[in-house]
């Protein structure tokens, strides 16, 4: 009889596929082919609720994928083969993530809102009216109507249908039971998200958002069609750049170099030299030149990718923003920090817009300003930015995470540019616990926060002595030339020390660092902590490779 069931539920499965695909299935030895339907989908149902969006949001708590808004949320779910009616349950599973939980909300209000607009399109006969029903639906949407207790006015009852509008949506799609966040929601955001969905096209200005009418149909320039479409793309150039990304894991530059250049020939001559996969082409090379110490020519294709995005995705989206952010850590090797600046402040600047200050992008970028401020020598300013990076990462993160550890040794590095090493030596300690109870006492990252607590102990102790015998202050050129290897640092304190790896094992380690650029990390992020080999980077040339 279990034998009988057990042919029926293959002869049922192998209705469904071909003889090929179910022999495939078959040879996996994991007995699906032998599972009914009604098993097979509830094993699927699991796999989704316990297993998929668990990893997702504990990728966003590692900053293996680190989205800026909703657009890059939906990518990284959609990538994941996750539904976008799961942004309730990640908002549930995100409970100590309050960055990501902002980022669901606002795209479940997004998504509500678009739905009403679309209505109101759709409904408006007359087009010279168009402007004008649309601005009003903003208006309702987005406005901050006067309020009178016990008033039984307009704005009443369109706040109350606006609220019951998103309460029920959310509901119904997302499962998910808006309370108060709703008066917190940064409207810039929604409406960002709402004319990149819909198509509208609206008069830049500064719109004013506590006012009860901010939209006037003179600011509806136009609408333009919005329709879901598959990106065209080269597969061999995509395999060529994945040889490239694996030759780069393995510290194999000559080779990723080979596989990079083989693969922009390929795309351009397939997709166009303007299409976004070359200037993802265009960045990875850059990124590969960076560690061959060719920093003049990745410069020149970080220029490239930047352009290629500014034109075809737009200014404001979050690879362009990458972009920025990138090419202001190569202008800064260059020494052209002026340069620098303009370009980090650039992707600060549209940060603010995406996601806000309050993320961990930000954090980093934060931490970035703050190593250019310091080659300037403005020493002050670079510590404001480091304590808002701090503030930044122990609020969204926790105060034990490996980037809040990053913020701590960056302080300490700026501190001791000032000689107040006493302060180094306090703020270097607390990196180093977090990174022994997170990474254990063996790990790189480890040994290098021991490494620099030591060096930060020693001249504590002769800042100390010198003080006491009336002498002058010892020799800080170390920090204030900017940020050695462990290697460097380590035969600066013990001569004899032997070293414990190789130089092509510390680039095999650095290079994994920079394969995180398509997850939408920032340079400085990928450097600091996040299996980072060389140094722990944050210094004022932390940026460097030793």
């Amino acid at each position: 009889m279990i034998a009988a069931d057990e042919a029926n539920n293959g002869a049922d499965i192998s209705k469904l596929m071909s003889e090929d695909a179910f022999l495939s299935l078959k040879s996996l030895g994991a007995g699906l082919h032998e599972k009914s339907l009604e098993e097979l989908t509830k094993m699927a149902h699991n796999f989704y609720d316990d297993t998929a969006l668990p990893k997702l949001v504990a990728d966003f708590a590692s900053l293996e994928l680190s989205p800026v808004d909703g657009r890059t949320m939906t990518d990284f779910m959609h990538a994941r083969g996750l539904n976008m009616s799961s942004l309730g349950r990640v908002v549930e599973l995100a409970e100590k993530l309050p960055h990501i939980q902002s980022i669901c909300i606002h795209e479940m209000v997004i998504r509500s809102f678009k739905h009403i607009i679309r209505a109101v399109i759709a409904a408006v006969d007359d087009m010279q009216n168009m402007s004008a029903a649309i601005a009003e639906t903003l208006n309702i949407l987005l406005g901050s109507p006067r309020l009178e207790n016990g008033a039984d006015t307009d704005a009443h009852i369109d706040n109350n249908l606006r609220l019951k509008w998103v309460e029920s949506f959310l509901s119904k799609r997302f499962c998910w039971k808006l309370k108060d966040e709703f008066a917190h929601l940064r409207k810039c955001i929604i409406l960002r998200g709402l004319c990149s969905k819909v198509g509208l096209e609206l008069a830049a200005r500064d719109y004013d958002m506590n006012s009860p009418n901010p939209f006037d149909k003179s600011d509806i320039v136009s609408i333009v069609p919005v329709c879901k479409h598959v990106v065209y793309s080269s597969i061999d150039g995509r395999n060529l750049l994945e040889s490239s990304k694996m030759a780069l894991d393995k510290g194999k530059l000559d080779d990723a170099v080979s596989y990079g250049t083989k693969a922009l020939s390929k795309i351009i001559a397939v997709c166009g030299p303007y299409h976004r996969l070359a200037a993802n082409a265009y960045s990875l090379l850059a990124v590969v030149l960076y560690h061959t110490g060719d920093f003049n020519q990745a410069t020149i294709y970080q220029q490239k990718a930047l352009d290629i995005n500014e034109r075809e995705l737009g200014l404001d989206h979050p690879e362009t923003m990458k972009s920025y952010g990138d090419l202001s850590v190569f202008y800064y090797r260059l020494q052209h920090i002026e340069m620098a600046l303009k370009y980090v402040n650039r992707a600060l600047y549209l940060l603010q817009f995406s996601c806000g200050l309050s993320h961990p992008n930000s954090a980093a970028t934060y931490i970035n300003v703050a190593m250019m401020e310091e080659g300037m020598g403005n020493v002050h300013v670079a510590l404001r930015y480091l304590h808002e990076a701090l503030k930044c990462n122990k609020r969204l993160l926790g105060a034990d995470h490996i980037q809040t550890a990053a913020s701590y040794h960056a302080i300490a590095i700026a501190l001791s540019m000032m000689d107040a090493y006493s302060l180094s030596v306090q703020h270097e300690q607390t990196t180093m616990q977090i990174l022994q109870e997170k990474l254990g006492e063996d790990d790189l990252r480890t040994q290098d926060a021991a490494a620099w607590l030591e060096y930060f102990e020693s001249k504590a102790l002769e800042q100390q002595e010198a003080a006491r015998r009336g002498m002058p202050k010892p020799d800080s050129s170390i920090a204030s030339k900017g940020h050695l290897s462990v290697s460097d640092l380590l035969d600066f304190i013990s001569p004899v020390q032997e070293r414990k790896e190789s130089n092509v094992q510390r680039k095999c380690r650095r290079a994994k660092n920079n394969t995180r650029a398509h997850h939408g990390e920032s340079v400085e992020e990928k450097e600091n902590f996040q299996h980072d080999s060389g140094s722990l980077g944050a210094s004022k040339d932390g940026f460097e490779e030793k």
